[in-house]
């Protein structure tokens, strides 16, 4: 009798066994949290342009005070469009950081940047959602929120609105109507999402990759404390914004991410330019105190010369950042139709040169030929009238223009003016 009990007993333990073995998985996938622990579906879209397939997703759970907990759960971005997934994970604290580390499709350049790599970070409340976006804004705002939590006790909630306000006050758009910064997407029309692709062109138009690594640490380093003091980094977003094409920014993106709305943001980016007070380093190069000459490389529109009136090239390089200026300056007309000088001890090459049938023949086709290649730190002003324009010719000329590693084609541009008596 002992002997049949006990084999009831041994056989029962091992079904519990086997089962428990069998469905421990299933068990901690679908466990609802009767306890501290809870079990979350994570989803999102990571972009700066949107991280390439297989870029690396690390989800990691902060405690109350944004502090790591050491549970750390890992995906990869799984579409062009930035998307991932992190299904039934389970927590203790509803507070995570996402981490995104991999390549982006760049919206200035249209295509993938070389050398590419960037980690972006975004803090989030998953009691509040479980769709959580990682982009530029979540990025510049991580140091604010951990600042306010940690030293000032603010709650997180409290602490993502007040860093979103004040970030959105870097670049005077506090008048925009703009959900939590892991809610926006540049890849979905919403004022949000202008402002959002607005900020993310900014940075992106730092053409250079290092410089632009160095600026985005930097801004978040400097923004610890709510505002953005760094000189050099307030000029260089408006410079750089001042720099953007935005129907090419918005055509990529159409290419690349068929059927979506791109958001409008260039009116919003124009806000930027025209209510920052950060300098522009290509807003007043032009600008001559002197009235009464024209400046042939202000107005690039321009299709003949006035006679009547008096004309010059000006330009006057901001101080302290690189600046290389190139000109390139050839005039025509003949030697018995006119005349014609710009010469001037600022050029760096010049020449002049007639083309005679014979020798002594008054119809011969005068070239005058400047070149003008100059770069540093702290260029003086340059200043090269226009004298003696008479009878009949044509100009051509050219004007490359770099000022702290930017390149603007408002600004550089080869064009043809005539002028005649």
């Amino acid at each position: 009798m002992k002997t049949r009990l006990a084999l009831k007993q041994f056989a029962l333990a091992l079904l519990l066994l086997t089962v428990f073995s069998c469905e421990d998985t299933t068990i901690i996938k679908n466990y609802t949290g009767t306890g501290e622990e809870k079990t979350y579906s994570i989803e999102g879209y990571a972009q700066k342009g949107p991280f390439i397939v297989g870029s690396n997703v690390t989800v990691s759970e902060l405690n109350e005070e944004l502090y790591p907990t050491g549970r750390v759960f890992f995906a990869t971005i799984l579409d062009s469009k930035g998307h991932f997934e992190l299904p039934g994970i389970v927590l203790t604290s509803p507070y995570i950081q996402i981490k995104v580390e991999g390549s982006y499709f760049s919206e200035v350049i249209g295509g993938v940047p070389t050398p590419g790599n960037l980690t972006l970070y975004s803090l989030a409340d998953i009691n509040d959602t479980q769709s959580i976006n990682v982009n530029i804004l979540t990025h510049l705002e991580k140091e604010r929120v951990e600042y306010l939590v940690q030293n000032e006790a603010k709650t997180f909630s409290d602490a993502k609105e007040q860093a979103l306000e004040e970030l959105l006050t870097v670049f005077n758009f506090e008048g925009y109507s703009v959900n939590a910064s892991e809610d926006l997407s540049i890849l979905s029309d919403s004022e949000g999402n202008a402002v959002l692709l607005a900020v993310s062109s900014i940075i992106e138009g730092v053409n250079d990759y290092e410089r632009r690594l160095a600026l985005i640490t930097n801004f978040q380093n400097d923004f610890q404390d709510g505002a953005l003091d760094a000189v050099d980094i307030q000029n260089t977003l408006l410079t750089s914004a001042f720099n953007l094409v935005p129907l090419m920014i918005i055509e990529n993106i159409n290419s690349k991410f068929l059927g979506i709305t791109v958001p409008d943001f260039e009116p919003v980016l124009d806000h930027f330019i025209d209510n920052s007070e950060f300098t522009n380093y290509f807003s007043e190069i032009f600008v001559r105190t002197e009235d009464g000459s024209i400046n042939l490389l202000k107005d690039n529109t321009m299709a003949t010369l006035d006679l009547t009136k008096e004309y010059v090239l000006f330009i006057n390089p901001p101080q302290g950042v690189d600046v290389g200026i190139g000109i390139s300056f050839d005039a025509h007309q003949y030697a018995d139709e006119g005349n014609f000088d710009i010469a001037s001890s600022s050029w760096t090459e010049s020449n002049v040169q007639a083309s005679c049938s014979y020798e002594g023949d008054p119809h011969c086709l005068v070239h005058h030929a400047y070149r003008l290649y100059i770069s540093g730190t702290d260029l003086g002003p340059i200043e090269i009238p226009i004298s003696l324009i008479t009878g009949k010719g044509y100009i051509g000329f050219a004007l490359d223009l770099g000022i702290d590693g930017f390149y603007t084609p408002e600004i550089s541009f080869g064009k043809t003016i005539s002028w005649q008596e």
